[in-house]
Order: structure tokens, then C-alpha cells, then sequence
């Protein structure tokens, strides 16, 4: 079950300082119309991206409002990447066009976030990744989650034949620069138009390629109040440029849709990619690597780990590789700084590179490896580089390095005994246990039984190789 009371913009989810500065490479094009009640949340959106090398423009269409336009200063003055232009009322699809007109000649792509709408804190990297993995595509987007008036999550599947006979594709996408101006952008005058949609057909008529991320990381809010609406009551005619830009597309292109399986074995990552790293923080990072995060035994037991850890200390991070229905995705979310579905906007080929980044760029401290094949296949590159991380995993203890990075996260003492570790670690992993029921208790008996049998043997393999050698 979803609770759509927990919307990303609620908070701000601050990211670590950047080490490398750089140009934008997205530009972030907003409408705004009187719209101060919401602007705030999609601040808060926009600010914890974990893709940092956007600039946010956004076009005030003459409004009226003045507590409204308090906000829009208030929001100037929180980030140097926004940049605020006042025009007069023409309606959303001008004021878009407006804002691609004054984007920074660096930026490749431009993404479109409507001022009452909200993003989950990675949709901009997933987008980006996604975009410079498969260099024949001309743009993106994902599954939505609708909330407001109505809650359901919307996830269609895209075809060009569908796409001529209904509006499949979110607003929210990401569009290369070039082919936005290639097709003369949104280019309708009248308000109350599918402009979006008419965009859409005007791009797959030139057989622009589209992708399509199977994840719900756009929040759209539903509203009978909402420009979508007004299109509905002016629909005739909105239908009537519809239809004569559909007549145009007379080819079927081939759309990028995920999860899928793709042969090509190369990685593919785009030479003019640019990739932002972190200077290391005070907490520790974490990554886990599994296999999803559906309702699984495993996974269960995974969100059930990530809950119990020390948020204050840990900076947790979670990559999964198997396409999965993933019903608990709003429980990782909200108990991980990061949370990626990997098979949702990458080739499995792509997985190594984007996690070795990941790697990388958060200056990951210990990697926690899940019982899946995808995951034991990136265990076995990360081992072939002899990175110096600690990696736990359900097949082995690891080196000396590991041991004695894991000493010093026990704040081991050459005067505790062995069986002082033991006990105390049994006890917590016994903690964890409370939150399941009677039946998943059942259920995880036998590997109950192998991971306590690991941890014995690991804080055994600390005590001979350190607290008894100290004490000698």
C-alpha cells in the first residue's frame, strides 16, 4: 500500500558538498502562475537532487498574486541555480517556451516540472543516466504517482499507435535541447491546449526516440482546478491540433521501454557525460546491493536492516538489479538517502559502470551484497579491483582490510572478550527479529540460523586476529 500523504517535497534531503563544480547540463523549465501554496514543496524537490548540474528557470506568466511572488523571491534566495523571469499572462505552453529560449547554451537537456507538481530526489540522475546510456534516444520520462484528487499510480506501456489516440507520456520529461528546437518546441499560442501531448507527437513524427523509465518517481497532482482540466473543457479544439500533428507521424519508432533485456554486452556511457563527486561527509555511507524491494523474505529482511541503523552515522544508500512489482519501493525510499532501481532505467550492462560511480561519487565506506545473481556479478568486479572497502556479503568473510575496518565500526577494545562480542551481537540481530511476525519468524528460520552462524564466526575471526594478538 502507498501512503500518498508522503509526498518528496515534504522535506529537504541535503546532499554532501561537491567537489567538482561545473556547468549546467539540464535546464529546469517551470511555469508559474500564482502557484506560492505548492511552489515551496517542489523547491524541496528540485534542491535534493542528487544530479547537481541543472539550473532552474522559472517564468512568472504575470501573476497576480502577491504572496505568490514573496515566494518565488524567497525561493531566488535559497539557491544560486535559479534564475526568475517575470513576463506577461500567455498561458503555460508559451511561458515553456520562454524559458528554453533564456536556457544556458551549455545545457544539453531540458527538463519540464510544473510548479504544483513533485519529483523523488533522483529522478534527474535516473533521467540523465538513462539518456546517456542509449545515445539514439531524444528523451525520457517515468511512471507517475497521481495524488491529489485522485490517488493511483499511472504506468502505461508506449507505443506510437497509442500515442496517437491518447496522451501516455508525463509532462515531466527530459528532452534534448537540440531536438526541442529542431520540432519549434511547444509552439501553441491559445491556453487550454494538450501542449504536451502535441509536443510529444511533434518529436515522434521526426522519429525522435522516447524512453520510458518503469518507476514512479514524478508526482503528478491531480486537480479539477489544473491546466488539464481547462484542456478537457476546451477539448473540440485542443483535439483539432491533436489529430493534424498525429497525421503527421506515419512511421512506427522503435521505444525504449524498461525493464528489458538487451544483448549488447558494451557499456555505452556517452563521452561528454559529466558526473559530479562528493567530498566525504561525517557519517559513513553505506550501499546495498539487492536483488528488489518487493515482498520477499529477503527483502523483508533487508528494510527491516536499513530501519534499524543508525540514521545519525549512516548515510544509506540502495541499488536493487531484478525487475520486481516492488511493493515496498515506499519503505526503501523513505528509510535510504538514495535508492535506485536499477532495471527500471538502465541495460544490465550499464549496471557496473553506474554502480562503480556510485561508488565513487558518494565515497561509499561499505558495501552490503544481497543473495541474487546480478549482485554476486558485481561483487566479483569489485573484488577484481581490490578496492579498500569493507564488503559483507552471505558467501564470505573478507580480508584483513575488512576485518580491521569492521574493528574499528565496533570501536573494539583490547580488554572486551570474545564472548562479550558474541553476546552482544546475537542480541542485536536478535533485535531485528521483533519486527517481524509469528509467520515470517517461521519462514526465516534457516536463514536465521546461517547469518548468526556468519556473525559468530566473523567476531571470533576479530578476536583471534586483534583483541587476543593486542592483549599478547
Amino acid at each position: 500500500m502507498i501512503d500518498y500523504s508522503l509526498t518528496p517535497g515534504r522535506k529537504l534531503k541535503e546532499n554532501a558538498k561537491l567537489i567538482n563544480i561545473e556547468n549546467p547540463v539540464i535546464s529546469i523549465i517551470t511555469p508559474f502562475y500564482n502557484g506560492g501554496e505548492t511552489l515551496m514543496e517542489t523547491a524541496n524537490c528540485v534542491f535534493s537532487q542528487t544530479y547537481p548540474y541543472f539550473e532552474w528557470i522559472i517564468v512568472d506568466d504575470g501573476s497576480t498574486d502577491k504572496k505568490s511572488i514573496k515566494q518565488l523571491d524567497k525561493v531566488k534566495q535559497l539557491d544560486k541555480r535559479v534564475k526568475i523571469f517575470h513576463k506577461n499572462n500567455e498561458g503555460p505552453s508559451v511561458a515553456r517556451d520562454y524559458g528554453i529560449s533564456k536556457a544556458c547554451k551549455f545545457s544539453k537537456y531540458v527538463f519540464f516540472l510544473d510548479c504544483d507538481d513533485m519529483i523523488e530526489n533522483n529522478m534527474i540522475e535516473c533521467l540523465y543516466w538513462t539518456l546517456q546510456t542509449h545515445s539514439n534516444a531524444s528523451f525520457a520520462y517515468t511512471a507517475a504517482t497521481v495524488f491529489g484528487d485522485s490517488n493511483h499510480i499511472w504506468e502505461r506501456y508506449l507505443t506510437t499507435k497509442i500515442e496517437k489516440k491518447e496522451n501516455v507520456i508525463n509532462i515531466s520529461s527530459m528532452v534534448n535541447k537540440l531536438d526541442l528546437i529542431e520540432v519549434g518546441c511547444f509552439d501553441i499560442k491559445e491556453k487550454g491546449m494538450y501542449e504536451d501531448w502535441n509536443l510529444w507527437l511533434k518529436l515522434l513524427s521526426v522519429g525522435k526516440i522516447p524512453i520510458r523509465i518503469n518507476a514512479p518517481l514524478f508526482w503528478y497532482r491531480s486537480s479539477n482546478a489544473g491546466e488539464f482540466s481547462r484542456a478537457n473543457m476546451n477539448h473540440d479544439k485542443a483535439m483539432n491540433v491533436i489529430n493534424k500533428t498525429a497525421s503527421n507521424l506515419k512511421n512506427n519508432v522503435q521505444v525504449i521501454q524498461f525493464p528489458r533485456c538487451n544483448k549488447d554486452l558494451n557499456s555505452s556511457l556517452n563521452n561528454d557525460t559529466i558526473l559530479p563527486y562528493y567530498k566525504r561527509g561525517i557519517k559513513k555511507t553505506i550501499l546495498f546491493i539487492i536483488s528488489s524491494m518487493s515482498n520477499s523474505n529477503e527483502d523483508l529482511f533487508n528494510i527491516n536492516l536499513i530501519k534499524d541503523l543508525n540514521k545519525n552515522k549512516y548515510n544509506i544508500i540502495v541499488l536493487t538489479t531484478t525487475p520486481k512489482d516492488n511493493d515496498l519501493r515506499q519503505e526503501f525510499y523513505e528509510n535510504s538517502d538514495e535508492c535506485y532501481d536499477m532495471s527500471t532505467f538502465l541495460d544490465r550492462k550499464d549496471y557496473i559502470i553506474f554502480t562503480d560511480y556510485i561508488i565513487k561519487s558518494r565515497n561509499v565506506d561499505y558495501i552490503y551484497i544481497g543473495d541474487d545473481c546480478c549482485a554476486k556479478a558485481i561483487l566479483s568486479h569489485l573484488e577484481s579491483k581490490n578496492i579498500n572497502i569493507c564488503i559483507i556479503n552471505n558467501d564470505k568473510i573478507n580480508n584483513g582490510e575488512i576485518i580491521e575496518d569492521s574493528l574499528k565500526t565496533l570501536n573494539v577494545k583490547s580488554s572486551d572478550t570474545y564472548e562479550t562480542y558474541l553476546n552482544d551481537s546475537y542480541n542485536q540481530f536478535k533485535s531485528y527479529c521483533k519486527h517481524y511476525n509469528e509467520k515470517y519468524r517461521v519462514r526465516f528460520k534457516d536463514m536465521l540460523k546461517q547469518v548468526i552462524y556468519k556473525i559468530k564466526k566473523f567476531i571470533k575471526l576479530i578476536y583471534e586476529k586483534y583483541i587476543c594478538k593486542n592483549n599478547n
